[in-house]
């Protein structure tokens, strides 16, 4: 379109100045059209402006429609032209490719600024993620670690009856327990970035193992008045994982319901049977979720609230660990919240594998984890 139209306007003012142009430079308004056709149609736009304008200005253009070639010289013209016109047309193309190198250098320069300005930020907020998870670390074992140091100086003195002792010894138990839960889960994130967590899967009913579960919380629901209400709906299904684990996952995913639900609710535990699959389902009435927070909901170290003057004690890692080991066992997990006040879902589904193939695999390597652990996290 460029070229015919560019083509077009120089044979009409080589027709409106015939009698200028005619004997002398009858080529000359051309030139332009040549490089406009090129500029814009590239290398062909400038070859097929090129061959219109010999056509036109030797064949059509010539007084009243003679033949502009009549004599050797007329040919020599032809042929400086067409060679004048390749050499335009070849320093336009370079010129416009050159022009198109320096854009795309340009745009490549625009995109290492913004990766690098993202890859700054990305650094900052990471720095500000470790030092919030280390002052967060710092106070969640020293307080426990306090509990402990002041029981044992009381009970040393021995100025204690036996029901302070027995208070005592139980303080310190359940601080000492508080204190291991939180360093095993540091270890667990050691072991899940250096990718040297290892599952032991043998088959085994879920519930048994839900049931064991529920039983490690159920002094915590009492205290705050909350029912943990079971749904199992999978029909004596047998499934292949490593029990340890996934008492630690229903543990920690109780845990957060149990800490983030209001007095006197309700925690539900379902188990569906799925084809090929088991879904297993936690939901509570708790706070939930706000929707910009959850991209972040199974992050490492990150939690909701994080602010020196949050409500919620926790180091902000056991839905990452809990994300990582079930992906491990070849599972997906999701979480849902119908927003803030409105409680919070976390469903996973883990394969259902044959015991007789699955007693022939080995144990599976956990891969370095990315993901981490939000607001909601039990410890």
């Amino acid at each position: 379109m460029v070229t015919t139209l560019a083509v077009s306007v120089a044979a009409v003012v080589r027709t409106v100045f015939n009698t200028a142009f005619n004997e002398t430079i009858p080529y000359t308004p051309f030139y332009p059209a040549i490089v406009v056709a090129t500029m814009y149609g590239r290398l062909s736009g400038g070859v097929i402006a090129t061959i219109m304008a010999t056509f036109a200005a030797s064949f059509w253009l010539s007084p009243f429609g003679q033949p502009l070639i009549q004599e050797p010289t007329d040919l020599i013209g032809l042929i400086l032209f067409i060679a004048e016109s390749g050499l335009v047309v070849g320093l336009c193309e370079a010129m416009r490719r050159s022009q198109q190198t320096a854009e795309a250098a340009l745009e490549e320069q625009r995109r290492a600024v913004t990766r690098e300005s993202a890859a700054r930020i990305e650094a900052e907020e990471a720095n500000r993620l470790k030092d919030q998870f280390l002052a967060s670390a710092s106070h969640e074992l020293r307080t426990p670690l306090q509990a402990i140091l002041g029981w044992t100086q009381l009970l040393t003195q021995g100025n204690v009856d036996t029901k302070e002792r027995a208070m005592g010894l139980e303080i310190i138990a359940r601080n000492a327990r508080v204190q291991s839960r939180l360093i095993e889960d540091m270890l667990d994130i050691s072991r899940m970035v250096a990718g040297k967590m290892r599952l032991t899967p043998r088959s085994f009913d879920p519930k048994l193992i839900i049931e064991s579960a529920i039983q490690t919380v159920a002094i915590a629901a009492r205290s705050k008045q909350i029912a943990i209400v079971r749904r199992y709906e999978n029909d004596g299904l047998q499934l292949w994982a490593d029990p340890d684990r996934l008492q630690q996952i229903i543990w920690n995913l109780l845990s957060n319901s149990i800490k983030f639900s209001p007095t006197s609710s309700t925690v539900w535990v379902s188990v569906r049977s799925q084809p090929r699959h088991l879904e297993i389902e936690v939901s509570d009435e708790g706070q939930g979720v706000e929707a910009e927070f959850f991209p972040h909901l199974f992050e490492r170290f990150r939690q909701e609230d994080m602010g020196s003057s949050r409500r919620y004690d926790g180091l902000g890692l056991g839905l990452s660990i809990v994300k990582h080991l079930v992906e491990l066992h070849g599972g997906t997990i999701k979480a849902s919240s119908a927003g803030v006040g409105q409680g919070l879902s976390v469903t996973m589904m883990l394969p259902v594998v044959d015991e007789i193939i699955a007693s022939q695999s080995v144990d599976r390597a956990a891969s370095p984890a990315s993901s981490s652990s939000s607001a909601r996290s039990a410890h």
